[in-house]
């Protein structure tokens, strides 16, 4: 901004209108020229920080969606374990994993909750690989001895997910120590 009086109101308007400086007259054609190469290398700088940052900001989200797709890959590994040691528990723990989502939507939860639940509900049986095939495979029902063995899955489960950074496992931790409560 050329200004012929440098006037702090004068200033102040020019600012508020989005001037960058000022020179005030007289002028040298050196300093103008040096000012206007100094606003147009910051005015690059800007552009460029802007592109980085949209670079970052792309990065970031393309790493969460590697990390996210990598949680749910784990999960579903863990729960195929399950099914291999009893048939019954996979097809079980797919419709727990709809149900949830079915209730979860009912209630009004938000997208990310639900989200989360029907990723996370497919392990609230996790604890069952630890059951002894004698029990968890028995046919008909469990004497007392066996019930309290068969009733540990819950916390063995919270144990065998625990302790992990995921929000997926965080909330399998939650829902196989609960899922028997009542």
């Amino acid at each position: 901004m050329l200004v012929v009086t440098a006037q702090p109101s004068h200033k102040l308007r020019a600012l508020k209108a989005g001037a960058r400086d000022f020179i005030s007259k007289p002028f040298e054609m050196p300093e103008v020229l040096a000012r206007v190469r100094n606003m147009l290398e910051v005015r690059l700088l800007q552009k460029e920080l802007l592109g980085q940052n949209d670079r970052l900001e792309q990065r970031v989200q393309e790493r969460t969606a590697e990390l996210r797709e990598g949680y749910i890959e784990t999960i579903l590994t863990m729960t195929r374990a399950a099914e291999y040691k009893d048939e019954y528990t996979g097809s079980h723990v797919q419709r727990i994993s709809f149900y949830s989502r079915d209730l979860a939507c009912t209630l009004g939860m938000d997208k990310e909750f639900v989200d989360l639940i029907f990723i996370a509900s497919p392990m609230h049986d996790i604890g069952k690989i630890g059951i002894p095939d004698h029990i968890l495979l028995k046919s008909g029902g469990f004497t007392p001895d066996e019930w309290v063995i068969m009733k540990s899955h819950a916390e063995m489960g919270a144990k065998i997910l625990g302790n992990s950074k995921s929000p997926y496992l965080k909330m399998g931790v939650e829902i196989a120590l609960g899922h028997h409560e009542r």
